[in-house]
């Protein structure tokens, strides 16, 4: 009785609490032969609850980062110039900018993993 999105069921956990009543989509029906056509419940977008459809709120993703991080990246290659220099003296220049890329990176963000370095 509740005002949803289309294509969607609610399907009761069974659990008590806010979360009881999900709304999931349709993503359409398996057709097996001599039998009826099943239909196929997908993803939860929602939830009922206080006889009310709330959306599924998305995990926040970090966005903003670039702009925010922007400072930080700044303030380190204004520090580390004269290591630059230091790195081109001994070092091939390829050699020397994935040192400092790399220092630059985990200066900036602490939690990226030696496998995510080169994706960012």
């Amino acid at each position: 009785m509740v005002k949803r999105p289309v294509n969607t069921i609610v399907d009761d956990s069974g659990k008590d609490g806010p979360l009881r009543y999900a709304v999931r989509e349709r993503a359409g029906f398996k057709y097996v032969s001599g039998w009826t056509p099943q239909p196929i419940n997908w993803r939860v977008i929602g939830h009922i609850i206080g006889s009310k459809f709330v959306p599924k709120v998305k995990k926040t993703t970090v966005s903003g980062l670039e702009m925010l991080s922007y400072g930080s990246a700044a303030f380190v290659r204004l520090v580390t110039q004269d290591m630059l220099s230091d790195l081109l003296a001994i070092y091939p220049a390829q050699d020397a900018y994935a040192i400092m890329s790399i220092a630059t990176l985990r200066g900036i963000s602490s939690s990226i993993t030696s496998g995510s370095i080169s994706t960012h």
